[in-house]
């Protein structure tokens, strides 16, 4: 593959990593005791002197298998050179290639291949049991397989915040809250959601009140 190839893939991957958007599952019914607070970059509260490195870090990547040659490719060759040993993929077949590119990092989730939130939803289910009972890692970050990550600024960004608080970090793909309606009620629930599609950082203690409910 020719370095303009490489180049031309890899602006593909970006572009189109900026233009997903999916809401996952959400159930506010039995979140009620977490607090939702929308920072903006005057108020980002940057005040912890706990020191995050890239071995505090677990990323999770979801694919599948029709991008096992295309995207996976490009991101075999970008920044997982920098992060192998945190980095994890999920996708949904057995593959052996696969597994050798990623030095035995990738998981088949046994969840389907479609781009259904069912099939979605069950991949980061498996994300994150995976994160609790395989990893001590202070952060688990998901992102899909056409986001980009800029692994040095990753951790440079979490490392301005407590691990051991509750922290939900993610892009809003929305500039007003996202409603949900309840099936059986009938009544709204408004929230600002940071999407699974742009990639979110959460903190283990968050990530352990939130497990219950991706089973």
């Amino acid at each position: 593959m020719s370095k303009r190839t490489v180049l031309k893939a890899l602006f593909t991957v970006i572009i189109i990593g900026n233009c997903m958007l999916l809401l996952l599952l959400y159930t506010p019914t039995r979140c009620t005791h977490l607090q939702v607070t929308k920072y903006t970059k005057k108020n980002i509260p940057y005040h912890t002197t706990k020191h995050t490195t890239l071995d505090d870090v677990y990323i999770a990547v979801r694919t599948s298998k029709s991008n096992h040659n295309g995207r996976m490719a490009v991101i075999h060759q970008t920044w997982f050179q920098l992060a192998k040993k945190q980095t994890w993929f999920f996708t949904d077949v057995e593959d052996e290639k696969l597994q050798n590119l990623t030095d035995g990092h990738m998981i088949n989730t046994k969840c389907g291949e479609s781009h259904s939130r069912r099939d979605l939803c069950c991949k980061m289910g498996v994300e994150i049991s995976t994160f609790m009972t395989a990893s001590e890692s202070k952060w688990f970050c998901h992102f899909d397989d056409d986001n980009y990550i800029n692994i040095p600024k990753l951790v440079d960004v979490l490392n301005g915040y407590d691990p051991d608080a509750d922290w939900y970090l993610g892009k809003l793909s929305l500039n007003h809250p996202a409603i949900v309606t309840h099936n059986e009620t009938k009544k709204t629930t408004r929230f600002w959601f940071g999407t699974g599609g742009a990639g979110v950082c959460i903190s283990r203690p968050l990530v352990t009140k939130m497990k219950p409910f991706t089973m």
